[in-house]
């Protein structure tokens, strides 16, 4: 079962169930509202951290993962690869970056 929830601040969130009825951690899926586009906020949560880092590694291992591709896609090559997630990286320690990304 999965919960489609509307924030007072317009942005939308889904709260999944599993078999058991057991709740899963939500996640931000859009908003009402116009976004600025956080290349790298691969988990839509709106920062660019860690957290979009092992979303992108357990995408690329093959887990079922909810990720904006698009956002996640950081030489712009319209795939998602090892190089993506190297960029991040990248981006997270604090080192130049040859990508798309605009925080």
């Amino acid at each position: 079962m999965c919960l489609l929830i509307i924030r007072t601040d317009g942005t939308l969130w889904t709260l999944d169930y599993n078999e058991f009825g057991e709740k899963a951690v939500p996640m931000k899926v859009g908003s009402f509202y116009e976004e600025e586009t956080k290349m790298g906020d691969a988990n839509g949560d709106g920062e660019i951290n860690v957290k979009d880092s092992a979303m992108l590694k357990r995408y690329l291992a093959g887990w079922d993962v909810k990720m904006d591709v698009k956002k996640a896609d950081l030489d712009g090559d319209g795939n998602i690869t090892i190089k993506d997630s190297a960029l991040l990286k990248r981006y997270l320690a604090g080192w130049s970056v040859d990508a798309i990304m605009n925080p």
